[in-house]
């Protein structure tokens, strides 16, 4: 009898293991299918390019949602997300500061960072930094969690600062928790394809 549980369990285990990694592989094929399924938006008017999937929308400068959801000292000038519940999907959105005679680098706009955004410390997931992408640009990232006030459940921001042109462009990226995990590939893939032109 309990070599017939046994049994039981190793076949409960298995089946479940093929099943969820089969699950993983479906998501994991969709997100790799997406990320090689881009196209190349430019904007000519702020000096930019970026591929995005080709079946998310663009959220242009004009549109009544980047009028009313504005940050303080940056320029939204586009987005872009696959449907325009920000409950259901991610949404990276392009601003951009002025940076005049490129005096502000990525090392002291982390100095900057720190001296002005002591409210927002206690959302900060890890210090702000300065890296190196993929494609070889220097850029400052940082990432925050942000709890919806009323809702049982946070929204995550993470923020990828490029610096040129006497400007200094903002790539966020905000979406759920999960959303972002399970997007990385796609999400890397995007920022890294960010050109100052």
């Amino acid at each position: 009898m309990i070599k017939k549980i046994i049994l039981i369990i190793i076949l409960i285990f298995f089946n479940y293991n093929i099943f969820a990694d089969t699950i993983i592989k479906s998501i994991e094929g969709n997100i790799v299918e997406e990320a090689n399924n881009l196209e190349k938006y430019t904007n000519s008017k702020y000096g930019f390019s970026i591929f995005k999937p080709k079946d998310w929308h663009i959220v242009e400068e004009n549109d009544d949602f980047l009028k009313n959801n504005q940050v303080p000292g940056v320029k939204v000038m586009c987005g872009f997300t696959k449907e325009y519940d920000l409950t259901k999907s991610i949404f990276i959105s392009i601003g951009l500061r002025d940076n005049p005679k490129n005096v502000v680098t990525p090392e002291k706009y982390i100095e900057i960072m720190k001296a002005y955004s002591e409210p927002f410390e206690k959302n900060r997931l890890g210090e702000p930094e300065v890296t190196t992408l993929d494609n070889g640009q220097t850029v400052v990232m940082e990432a925050v969690q942000i709890p919806l006030h009323g809702y049982d459940i946070d929204i995550y921001v993470t923020t990828t600062y490029f610096f040129g042109n006497e400007k200094i462009y903002v790539v966020g990226v905000m979406g759920f928790g999960e959303d972002l995990r399970q997007n990385a590939y796609l999400i890397d893939k995007i920022i890294n394809s960010f050109k100052i032109l």
